[in-house]
């Protein structure tokens, strides 16, 4: 049934850069469209929104703590 899903244009955005989001699919990472490329999130998934957060401060985070203990 995911591999339906995943293959539905209908679940991907449109454009450059393609978004997962489909409601009926369990995993919270899925393969990128096109085979060999990595892995995205399935933004249609209930933690998608705070763990993209956290993706997207953690580099934030890190750069912070290294500039507080190396000055």
């Amino acid at each position: 049934m995911t591999d339906s899903l995943h293959s539905d244009p209908k679940n991907w955005s449109r454009g450059p850069i393609k978004f997962y989001f489909a409601h009926d699919d369990p995993r919270f990472w899925v393969p990128k469209r096109l085979p060999g490329m990595g892995w995205t999130i399935n933004f249609a998934h209930e933690w998608a929104g705070p763990m993209f957060l956290v993706l997207l401060l953690l580099p934030a985070l890190f750069a912070a703590f290294a500039r507080v203990h190396h000055g």
